[in-house]
């Protein structure tokens, strides 16, 4: 902090000595002085998505849907950013908004369909919320996650739950003795 007050010192517009100064309130927990100088960095470079995401991780760790629209800011300028689409997804998921995440879940796998924590995602919402019960849809995602990732236990775990609900018993059974 003495270092980047210095920096600031010499230079007070230097959005990314205010990025750095709130990636280390943010670090050791103070989040408010790390939003309050996330957003001081903003004010001095509106254009530095990474202070945008780091906002709207903050936001989406507090349930606030005030996340949504940092993720948002910075989708519109970096449409092939799949790591802030997941996590726009995961937010509308958290905040109880699941039409929505089940639309930016199914974005976010058409433009990368290699993204095997979307599809888990994907599959639990089909599987778990009532809103979006399909549960073809979920085995098809599970089994998708386990084609992009064969050692993932939690979705050979998920797939034999729905293998189960589907009354397949076999199938669970084959699934849930892989995972043990």
């Amino acid at each position: 902090i003495n270092a980047v007050n210095a920096a600031l010192k010499i230079d007070a517009q230097l959005a990314k000595a205010y990025f750095l100064k709130a990636n280390i309130y943010r670090e050791s927990g103070d989040t408010a002085k790390a939003i309050s100088s996330y957003e001081t960095a903003l004010e001095q470079n509106p254009q530095l998505h990474d202070a945008q995401y780091d906002l709207g991780l903050i936001y989406a760790a507090k349930l606030n849907p005030l996340a949504l629209t940092y993720f948002e800011r910075v989708i519109q300028a970096q449409p092939n950013d799949s790591l802030v689409r997941y996590a726009y997804a995961y937010t509308l998921q958290n905040i109880n908004r699941p039409a929505e995440a089940l639309q930016a879940y199914k974005a976010l796998v058409t433009q990368f369909p290699n993204y095997a924590d979307a599809h888990y995602n994907l599959g639990a919402m089909y599987f778990a919320i009532t809103a979006c019960k399909d549960l073809n849809k979920a085995l098809d995602c599970f089994s998708t996650v386990i084609k992009l990732q064969p050692q993932s236990t939690p979705a050979y775990l998920a797939r034999a739950y729905v293998y189960k609900a589907l009354k397949n018993t076999k199938a669970a059974a084959l699934d849930f003795k892989w995972c043990l």
